[in-house]
């Protein structure tokens, strides 16, 4: 998935797949998605194809959950 001037990029299945691989992979996906929505990415250079997943990151720990 593109933005319209190519300047952000979302690679959803590379993502997913490595989080399938991965367990220590922290799941941004809902992050990402509230700073698309609140216009809190920064600024990307038009055709660049950041890719967003890559520059999302989680400031505070996500809580364990225990095991049952």
């Amino acid at each position: 998935m593109l933005s319209p001037d190519r300047s952000l990029a979302v690679y959803p299945i590379h993502f997913v797949m490595g989080c399938l691989q991965d367990s220590t992979v922290d799941t941004t996906i809902l992050i990402a998605f509230n700073m698309l929505e609140a216009g809190k990415v920064g600024d990307t250079a038009p055709g660049s194809y950041f890719n967003l997943m890559d520059g999302v990151h989680r400031i505070i720990p996500r809580i364990a959950t225990p095991k049952r």
